[in-house]
């Protein structure tokens, strides 16, 4: 049987050879986009230059298009292929936490459970974002996801929730009053 553990090793074996662990991945994902503007720019001149007088410029464009083009393909794969490991060792590293916290006497505070239900909502967000292209419903749920990690839910929920920070929060008694409200 496979662990979360042997997973999680496989995972950062997969991101040595890859090279992804050496790579920042918002960097590559600059790069890709850049050469993708630029890819679509060489193009657009080369087609605007077909109707000048300059043939030659406007096949030595479209050229450099196509070249860009090449170059881009295989940035494309590794930054695909170097988010989606990233995600998953997110995924992987959450559940573990998760787990721990779940266990009677754990050492993981309740504080780091939410972080970690953060960085899920995060990595799932970005898993189901390359599935939705597939199945596009699916996609609507990485919306939700997306915006429960940008937004911090559950450790800001954590800090109201908590009697150690959340003080005499106007928040806290805003949701100890709705919970009231519909208690039986």
């Amino acid at each position: 049987m496979v662990t979360l553990g042997d997973l999680t090793n496989k995972g950062s074996y997969l991101l040595g050879v890859m090279g992804c662990k050496y790579v920042n991945v918002e960097q590559l994902d600059l790069l890709k986009e850049r050469l993708e503007k630029a890819e679509a720019y060489t193009k657009y001149a080369g087609t605007i230059s077909v109707f000048s007088k300059k043939k030659e410029t406007a096949e030595n464009l479209i050229k450099m298009s196509e070249t860009i083009s090449k170059i881009k393909e295989p940035v494309v794969l590794y930054y695909k292929s170097c988010s989606t490991i990233e995600s998953l060792m997110k995924l992987a590293n959450a559940i573990d936490v998760l787990r721990k916290w779940s266990e009677p006497n754990s050492q993981v505070s309740t504080k780091e459970a939410a972080d970690a239900f953060d960085t899920l909502s995060g990595a799932l967000a970005a898993i189901i974002r390359k599935l939705g292209s597939a199945v596009p419903i699916v996609g609507q749920y990485a919306l939700i996801f997306e915006e429960i990690s940008k937004n911090r839910f559950f450790s800001n929920y954590y800090k109201i929730a908590n009697p150690e920070t959340r003080g005499n929060s106007s928040d806290w008694a805003a949701i100890k009053q709705a919970d009231d409200a519909f208690k039986p």
